[in-house]
């Protein structure tokens, strides 16, 4: 769709809405529709919008590039996408997301009523241990356990705190293979993970 209105943009076809979005006018779906009555209606608008919006995020992306004396991020190819993006090189550096070997050393064990009511013995657990917040993007995990739910021979267990951990009770909780649990302290971590 983003080729599609390259295209029509460099024809000339769809020209005057660009202009119109470059000059500071009011940008609306309501507006784009208006102006586009006649060629291909709402689904234009739309990926002329989403058009619009991907270019400015890219000159957004290449303006930061070229202004920044250091590029920091958590993607591993950083310095590839940045040169790709710049045709040239810039000073990127990657801090990986990742674990401190040194905190899984150290292994505080489960209380053992936490262990029986969360970590049901002779079956295959899938277990995460960490923040339950929007980042975290644990619908899927979730939905996963959802479909599974007929499944004895595997359980889900989760355990840590968030702002979307009472959601996730309230919508997953009656899952007979999910335990979401109380978070533990990081000590305990290793040996929550040990039974997974």
């Amino acid at each position: 769709s983003a080729v599609l209105a390259a295209g029509l943009v460099q024809q000339g076809v769809a020209g005057s809405l660009v202009s119109h979005a470059v000059i500071g006018r009011k940008l609306t779906p309501q507006g784009l529709r208006r102006r586009t009555k006649g060629m291909w209606g709402r689904q234009f608008a739309w990926m002329l919008l989403v058009f619009v919006v991907l270019v400015a995020l890219g000159l957004v992306e290449r303006r930061g590039y070229r202004k920044a004396d250091a590029i920091v991020g958590t993607m591993p190819n950083l310095g590839e996408h940045v040169t790709r993006v710049m045709g040239r090189r810039r000073p990127t550096f990657c801090i990986p997301m990742g674990v401190d070997d040194r905190a899984l050393s150290v292994s505080v064990p489960l209380p053992q009523q936490y262990i029986d009511e969360n970590l049901p013995k002779g079956k295959f657990i899938v277990g995460y241990a960490g923040s339950m917040g929007i980042s975290n993007a644990l619908e899927t995990l979730l939905r996963c356990a959802e479909r599974m739910r007929d499944d004895p021979s595997v359980h889900f267990a989760l355990t840590g705190s968030g702002a979307l951990r009472p959601d996730y009770i309230e919508r997953f909780g009656h899952l007979p293979n999910l335990s979401i649990a109380e978070s533990v302290h990081r000590d305990q971590v290793p040996a929550f993970l040990s039974h997974c």
